[in-house]
């Protein structure tokens, strides 16, 4: 007689194998895609660095200071709420922002950011500047 298929054994067997597979490596996956997410912001932050920066330059060297409610930079696709000041040197002093997942709040001579500088958003976090 044929063997066509395969026992129940064997498919046990293979099930266990790939069940022990996924539980090694989704949390590493997991791990890649919140670093993903978390360096995406950290890019989006620099690009309001960058925006902010011609923006003072275009103004003849006025300090201003952007957030999305007052004195907005023209950005695309950007779901960041900011607050960042720029003094009469061109330096960011203070840069204050969040998304839904991450937050960033630095004072002092900022030039970019760093992914090390970003936290999980905690409640209370209000994005305003001085």
């Amino acid at each position: 007689m044929k063997k066509n298929g395969f026992t129940m054994i064997e498919l046990l067997a293979a099930i266990s194998i790939m069940a022990i597979l996924a539980i090694v490596a989704i949390p590493g996956f997991l791990e890649l895609y919140r670093n993903a997410i978390k360096n995406t912001f950290n890019d989006e932050l620099n690009i309001i660095i960058r925006t902010a920066g011609q923006k003072y330059v275009l103004n003849w060297g006025t300090p201003q200071t952007f957030s999305n409610n007052d004195n907005p930079l023209e950005l695309t696709d950007n779901d960041i709420e900011y607050c960042i000041s720029i003094n009469a040197t061109g330096q960011v002093t203070e840069f204050k922002a969040k998304n839904t997942k991450f937050q960033y709040d630095k004072t002092g001579v900022i030039t970019q950011t760093y992914p090390d500088d970003i936290d999980n958003l905690t409640d209370g976090f209000v994005v305003s500047c001085s």
